[in-house]
Protein backbone atom coordinates (compact mmCIF):
# COMPACT_ATOMS: atom_id res chain seq x y z
CA UNK A 1 0.00 0.00 0.00
CA UNK A 2 2.79 2.24 0.93
CA UNK A 3 4.40 1.80 -2.55
CA UNK A 4 0.86 2.63 -4.47
CA UNK A 5 0.12 5.89 -2.35
CA UNK A 6 3.52 7.09 -2.79
CA UNK A 7 2.77 6.79 -6.81
CA UNK A 8 -0.94 8.16 -6.53
CA UNK A 9 -1.36 10.24 -3.60
CA UNK A 10 0.15 13.85 -4.52
CA UNK A 11 0.73 14.55 -0.79
CA UNK A 12 2.92 11.28 -0.17
CA UNK A 13 4.42 11.84 -3.18
CA UNK A 14 6.06 15.39 -2.25
CA UNK A 15 6.63 13.80 1.07
CA UNK A 16 8.69 11.10 -0.20
CA UNK A 17 10.55 13.38 -2.92
CA UNK A 18 11.74 15.49 0.43
CA UNK A 19 12.71 12.45 1.97
CA UNK A 20 14.91 11.22 -0.77
CA UNK A 21 16.31 14.34 -1.13
CA UNK A 22 17.48 14.13 2.40
CA UNK A 23 19.61 11.36 1.24
CA UNK A 24 16.80 8.67 3.32
CA UNK A 25 17.66 4.91 2.01
CA UNK A 26 14.12 3.39 0.28
CA UNK A 27 13.03 1.31 2.76
CA UNK A 28 13.08 4.55 5.10
CA UNK A 29 11.43 6.48 2.56
CA UNK A 30 8.17 3.29 2.35
CA UNK A 31 8.15 3.01 6.52
CA UNK A 32 8.21 7.02 6.65
CA UNK A 33 5.02 6.18 3.97
CA UNK A 34 3.47 3.67 5.84
CA UNK A 35 3.25 6.17 9.19
CA UNK A 36 1.92 9.50 7.21
CA UNK A 37 -1.19 6.56 6.15
CA UNK A 38 -1.69 5.62 9.32
CA UNK A 39 -2.00 8.90 10.57
CA UNK A 40 -4.40 9.91 7.71
CA UNK A 41 -6.10 6.32 8.06
CA UNK A 42 -6.67 7.58 11.74
CA UNK A 43 -7.81 11.11 11.11
CA UNK A 44 -10.38 9.41 8.53
CA UNK A 45 -11.59 7.47 11.00
CA UNK A 46 -12.28 9.45 14.05
CA UNK A 47 -13.73 12.79 11.84
CA UNK A 48 -15.87 10.26 9.75
CA UNK A 49 -15.45 12.40 7.02
CA UNK A 50 -14.10 11.41 3.35
CA UNK A 51 -10.54 11.38 2.39
CA UNK A 52 -10.21 15.70 1.32
CA UNK A 53 -6.22 15.97 0.03
CA UNK A 54 -6.95 19.58 0.23
CA UNK A 55 -7.95 19.20 4.26
CA UNK A 56 -3.94 19.32 6.03
CA UNK A 57 -3.39 19.12 9.87
CA UNK A 58 -5.54 19.58 12.46
CA UNK A 59 -8.48 22.36 12.37
CA UNK A 60 -11.20 23.45 15.00
CA UNK A 61 -15.11 24.03 13.16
Amino acid sequence: PAMTARNNNPLLKTFADRLQENGKKPKQIIIGIMRKLLHQIYGILKSGEPYNPEKRGFQTT
